[in-house]
């Protein structure tokens, strides 16, 4: 997922009125995961591709 602009993409859709997540489902609170936001980072995308083969 470091190959996602996840900022890029929801200000691009929602303006300022969203903010970026890794949960598909925000309700209700009981689905919300508390896993980080992973960053966005292209050379550690690349890096994870090729040490996997």
């Amino acid at each position: 997922m470091n190959s996602i602009d996840k900022n890029t993409i929801v200000s691009q859709l929602y303006c300022t009125t969203g903010k970026p997540t890794n949960n598909f489902l925000l309700a209700p609170p009981n689905y919300v995961s508390d896993t980080p936001l992973m960053e966005y980072n292209m050379e550690k995308a690349k890096e994870l591709l090729d040490n996997a083969g």
